[in-house]
């Protein structure tokens, strides 16, 4: 499942950690997860009540993502766990 993720890292020579996925769906999540990414999930009309447990942040639309949020959000990301999110 996280087979576009892991690709995505190696081609990239990026660690995981070092990376955000943004996903619109539970599975997408979980392949985010699953590639040891943190996750922000942006709501869409299929998924908008969806179980996004886990995910770094949940927006109802990306322009919810300001500048200072972005940043913010990426220090959460580089700083540890899952637990902290």
């Amino acid at each position: 499942m996280p087979d576009t993720y892991l690709k995505a890292l190696e081609s990239l020579g990026l660690p995981a950690q070092a990376c955000l996925a943004f996903e619109d769906s539970p599975s997408g999540l979980l392949a985010g997860q699953s590639a040891n990414m943190a996750v922000i999930i942006l709501r869409s009309m299929y998924f908008w009540n969806g179980n996004f447990e886990g995910t770094l942040e949940v927006l109802n639309e990306l322009t919810e993502l300001g500048s200072d949020r972005a940043s913010t959000i990426c220090a959460m990301a580089e700083t540890g766990g899952e637990d902290q999110w």
